[in-house]
């Protein structure tokens, strides 16, 4: 992508600094987060030198609203959200405001056909024994999914009335490093840089496709580019690996053999989430990113993990969003 007006928001976060680092040598790019996870060390010397960052909350109307109204952007990224379930669960006006109404102040002032490229998630889909395509039936089981279901179906009706495109993508689980939430790489490998040798998890046999955040950026910057959707039409991708998806328990021994196995497992019933009993299987289908993308070859975990396991630039615990978690 090229010579194109960019606004990535939520790009504070995990995924957004290796997006803005392939974006922002050829492009015009703007970012707007509320950074409820600070500064990402990875782009902190770039900001306001190869791309400009607003700190603003998108569920408050501000002068970047203007800017969309204006038309001053080709591409507009929605990454903001609040992805950690329990936050969710626990703050669901929060969650609804940081993940809804964030996106719909947005929609509602697009008139320039501007590509919005949403971030949703595999988690709309409903539980299923086995991989999903775009076409499924969707039903969450949690707030998270709720709050991504009721985006996507904001985005397509306002898709068809400003008759703007938009790529909605449905993620699988995002790895990779600076990860900010105590997801299940974030657990493991906090209590691992903690020094701890007894790791604690909760349910040890759910099965998910771990993701790469390169493999993410490069997906996001080739479907934008394709023009595949049009004007006035919504279509959702697929994003995730297309590799048999691993459990709990084999992300743990991977880790751990990365360190020469030297932690101990112990599976502690207070972290075990009923959501995750529901869900024993997220994995998706990738048939129709490939059909517009043949040349999308995402790396499998073994790839990668022990990179991520011995330097994971951890960005977890001093955080607006942490202290939710741990005082909320």
């Amino acid at each position: 992508m090229k010579n194109k007006s960019v606004l990535i928001t939520g790009g504070m976060g995990f995924i957004g600094p290796t997006l803005i680092n392939k974006l922002k040598d050829n492009n015009k790019v703007v970012v707007v987060d509320r950074l409820d996870y600070g500064l990402p060390p990875l782009i902190e010397d770039s900001i306001n030198t190869d791309f400009e960052f607003i700190e603003a909350d998108l569920s408050e109307i501000g002068p970047i609203h203007q800017r969309i109204d204006g038309g001053e952007f080709d591409v507009i990224i929605h990454m903001a959200s609040i992805s950690l379930i329990p936050i969710c669960e626990n703050q669901p006006d929060f969650a609804f405001k940081s993940n809804t109404i964030s996106p719909l102040n947005i929609f509602k002032r697009i008139h320039n056909k501007a590509i919005f490229l949403n971030f949703s998630t595999s988690a709309v889909y409903s539980p299923a024994n086995n991989n999903h395509n775009e076409d499924d039936h969707y039903d969450p089981i949690d707030i998270y999914g709720w709050t991504k279901k009721h985006t996507e179906d904001l985005a397509k009706f306002y898709a068809k009335k400003s008759d703007f495109p938009v790529i909605n993508i449905r993620l699988a689980n995002a790895a990779g490093y600076g990860e900010t939430n105590l997801k299940l790489f974030g657990e493991i490998l906090s209590q691992v840089t903690k020094g701890e040798k007894d790791i604690y998890l909760g349910n040890l046999t759910p099965k998910r496709d771990y993701v790469h955040i390169d493999d993410i950026a490069w997906a996001v910057e080739n479907l934008i580019d394709s023009n595949y959707v049009k004007p006035g039409h919504f279509e959702s991708f697929n994003i995730g690996t297309g590799h048999e998806p691993i459990s709990v328990l084999e992300v743990f021994n991977l880790v751990n053999a990365a360190y020469g196995n030297k932690f101990t497992l112990i599976q502690d019933e207070k972290r075990k989430r009923a959501a995750d009993q529901e869900r024993e299987l997220l994995a998706i289908n990738i048939s129709k990113l490939k059909s517009v993308l043949p040349n999308y070859k995402p790396m499998q975990i073994h790839d990668w993990i022990e990179d991520i396991a011995l330097e994971p630039g951890l960005r977890i615990g001093d955080s607006f969003i942490e202290d939710i978690y741990f005082k909320g």
